[in-house]
């Protein structure tokens, strides 16, 4: 797909548990620029792309995602998707021009502007915040397939994002793992691996001590102890349940002017509950407010623990009340409900999840079948699903996936979307860049 700035007006939604239908916003489009579009001369006209979150406003244009840290060579066609349009960075010449921009670029963000990077990484989570003082890490996760090295395409990434911002000294403020499933902590050793090494600030992940991604979290652990790193074990019993739980440790970046608050909702849980055999509803349920902007990630928190996640805040259902939502569990059938989205009110929503349209074995969106039709047809609901609109798009949605040991294929049926719920396995690497006033820009691949 070609680079694609997508513009949004600034909708704060102010909910709390609602039984009934809420309005849609008057005007909830989103003005849509390819960089092919461009005129010759004159720049972006009035829809302009990212350029008001950097420090002197110069256009990113068709470089932006060089600029925004993703190496030119890896937006060329990639096969198997289904819209096979050719990307704005594939040939020489624009290559070229790339790299020049990346040396004219401001390094710093406005101090009222951010970015939320959710990173390619195949069938997997890895989101990066980036503000104008620092990086906080969301999640690990990656596909390793024939195909696809997520782990090698998240360093890489990074890689990027610190050749942009020396100022940063290769540092992660904070490493969130929101539980040891392979798909959110994959990358760990890719990170460690970093040459230069990166210097990490904290470590916050949920207490449990098994699934297939325990070996990485737990060398996570004993590296931030080893190196005298904090290192956060979050349980539900150390949630206050009115306004989360943060500290020094969860919240470990401080910006001055747009400085960002991160708190924590949900963690591991030692109850006996009917959903606690389930890893994914251990899962840490992070809030990031930056200003009017806020976002919501629930890690794979399933709809057998959200009923009871949204009850603990009854006196206080705001606090799930987000503009950004990370779609729980990759878009499965099982990861969102109407509830959730009643009280969270998302303006935008974004599906971590790898390429349907790969149809490859093991550890993929293809034999998962996600995003699933069902979370699709819940976020995209009238009246509670998420209230922006995208260009439509028609896309493969899952149907069901692949039943272990079965060798019955899953099944997908291609949709068309017109809200905006965005994914990586559709769109590849997302850009949201939101204010402090609640404006939003995106510019997906």
């Amino acid at each position: 797909m070609a680079t694609v700035g997508l513009v949004f007006a600034s909708a704060i939604a102010i909910c709390g548990i609602a039984t009934t239908a809420r309005a849609q916003p008057s005007d909830d489009s989103l003005s849509v620029r390819r960089a092919s579009d461009a005129p010759a001369e004159g720049g972006w006209g009035n829809a302009p792309l990212l350029k008001e979150a950097f420090e002197d406003g110069v256009e990113p244009g068709p470089a932006a995602f060089t600029i925004l840290g993703i190496d030119a060579t890896d937006i060329a066609n990639r096969p198997g998707r289904v819209d096979e349009r050719d990307r704005i960075l594939h040939d020489g010449a624009e290559l070229s021009f790339a790299a020049a921009a990346v040396d004219t670029m401001p390094p710093r963000l406005r101090p009222g502007w951010m970015l939320a990077h959710f990173i390619d990484v195949g069938q997997g989570n890895a989101t990066l915040l980036e503000f104008s003082c620092g990086l906080v890490l969301v999640d690990t996760g990656g596909q390793v397939t024939d195909k696809f090295d997520g782990t090698k395409r998240l360093a890489d990434y990074l890689e990027g994002v610190f050749k942009r911002r020396p100022d940063l000294d290769r540092t992660l403020r904070n490493i969130f793992l929101t539980h040891p499933h392979a798909d959110h902590t994959s990358g760990v050793t890719a990170l460690l691996a970093m040459s230069p090494s990166l210097k990490i600030g904290s470590i916050v992940t949920n207490a449990r001590t098994n699934g297939s991604g325990w070996n990485q979290q737990k060398k996570l652990i004993t590296v931030g102890r080893d190196k005298s790193i904090p290192v956060s074990l979050i349980t539900n019993e150390a949630i206050k349940r009115s306004d989360g739980l943060t500290d020094a440790q969860i919240d470990n970046i401080s910006c001055g002017a747009g400085e960002p608050d991160i708190r924590v909702l949900w963690g591991s849980d030692s109850g006996t509950h009917g959903w606690a055999s389930e890893a994914n509803n251990h899962s840490v349920v992070i809030r990031m407010d930056f200003g009017e902007s806020s976002f919501l990630f629930t890690g794979d928190l399933e709809e057998t623990a959200q009923a009871e996640f949204i009850g603990s805040y009854v006196r206080n259902p705001d606090i799930i009340d987000a503009d950004i939502y990370q779609v729980s569990h990759h878009g499965s059938r099982n990861g969102t409900t109407e509830a959730l989205l009643r009280v969270m009110t998302p303006e935008i929503a974004v599906v971590g999840s790898g390429n349907p349209a790969d149809e490859e074995p093991g550890f993929s969106a293809y034999n998962f079948g996600h995003p699933n039709r069902v979370a699709i047809n819940l976020l995209s609901a009238p009246g509670f699903g998420v209230t922006k609109s995208r260009p439509e798009v028609t896309v493969p949605i899952g149907i069901s996936g692949r039943a272990p040991g079965s060798n019955k294929p899953p099944r997908y049926a291609l949709q068309a979307v017109e809200r905006a719920i965005f994914s990586t396995g559709w769109d590849g690497d997302i850009v949201i860049a939101a204010s402090v006033q609640g404006e939003k820009r995106v510019l997906v691949e």
